[in-house]
């Protein structure tokens, strides 16, 4: 038997420790001390599977403790004793003769099963075992280290669950998201389209029932403005021996260019313009290292993207649509040139 110093020092090394697995070393080196025991098995009683569950083995021999112990602890019924012999030959198990005989100690606290101690204790009797452990807060230290634990594990299922229902949750929100801007965009890109279908049909239909030209032709400029948001829709036309005809729409807050295209720099913008086949886009005159037309001139003119759009009939170009933005860059899309 210990002493009280010792047995106060155990005391004080029980109660210290939370952690499961470290407390169950602790018990082990205990009943070591106490009864010992070869190898020890801490196993731990789950209250709500009605089971054994943790199981922990130490010692020299634990090895083979374990092998005997888990068929035990699947078989396992608490019986109303603290202590009995566990008798291996009902389970069809073999234990070499000198770890026997192999001693269950069931730990209780109010009544309620706590933890069963196996003990390979071959020179200690079953009725001193008890007595050995009374003064120790076995029951209390592995009950607190069992319940801190089990909060730690739910703790951890209950974050990996709010996890998972956290990333399905994402998952779903970034459909509905993409749901929404696929509706939203199909939404925009009909009434565009519908917008734009009647533009197409105002103009054809200028042209079909008006004789004037002049009229068709400002009254294009300004409707294919307007629909564009555009500064400024030019339309420069050859007029063969007569020189060059520009029909203009511009916004208030941008002044008329039409004047330029008169002078030395805009007849040869308006030549190289008037010469292409297919439709050209530039940006800002400053930045644009692809621009081929006058740098100077479109400087003077002011703008910061356009699109020029020949208009050609039968092969043979008339004129063309000189679209600007002059207040910020602009990506003209294949639909923009399309419908022009």
């Amino acid at each position: 038997m210990s002493s009280a110093k010792e047995s106060y020092l155990q005391q004080i090394r029980l109660l210290s420790v939370l952690d499961l697995e470290e407390l169950s070393g602790v018990v082990a080196t205990i009943a070591n001390e106490l009864v010992g025991a070869k190898a020890v098995g801490v196993v731990l009683y789950d209250p709500d599977m009605e089971a054994l569950s943790d199981r922990y083995w130490f010692g020299e021999h634990k090895k083979d403790l374990s092998v005997v112990g888990e068929p035990f602890c699947e078989d396992y019924k608490e019986t109303d004793t603290d202590t009995f012999e566990v008798n291996f030959g009902d389970l069809g198990i073999e234990l070499a003769a000198g770890m026997l005989p192999v001693y269950c100690h069931q730990v209780r606290k109010d009544g309620e099963l706590v933890a069963c101690l196996l003990l390979a204790a071959p020179t200690v009797k079953m009725d001193e075992i008890a007595p050995a452990f009374a003064e120790l807060p076995l029951a209390l230290a592995l009950h607190n280290a069992w319940t801190t634990t089990e909060l730690s594990r739910e703790n951890g299922r209950l974050r990996s669950s709010y996890e998972e229902i956290e990333k399905k949750t994402g998952m779903l929100e970034e459909q509905t998201m993409k749901l929404i801007h696929d509706v939203t965009i199909r939404d925009s890109i009909r009434t565009k389209n519908v917008e734009r279908e009647r533009l197409v049909y105002l103009i054809s239909n200028l042209v079909r029932s008006s004789m004037d030209i002049q009229k068709v032709l400002d009254t294009t400029v300004e409707k294919i403005g307007e629909e564009f948001a555009l500064n400024r829709c030019i339309v420069l036309r050859s007029m063969d021996l007569k020189g060059l005809e520009v029909s203009e729409f511009r916004t208030e807050n941008v002044k008329s260019i039409k004047e330029l295209f008169f002078s030395e720099a805009g007849f040869e913008f308006a030549h190289q313009a008037l010469s292409k086949t297919a439709p050209q886009d530039f940006g800002d005159p400053d930045t644009d290292t692809h621009i081929s037309y006058d740098r100077e001139f479109l400087k003077k003119i002011g703008i910061r993207s356009a699109l020029i759009v020949p208009l050609i009939m039968r092969e043979r170009v008339l004129g063309c649509l000189f679209l600007q933005d002059c207040t910020e860059p602009r990506d003209w899309s294949i639909d923009d040139i399309s419908t022009i």
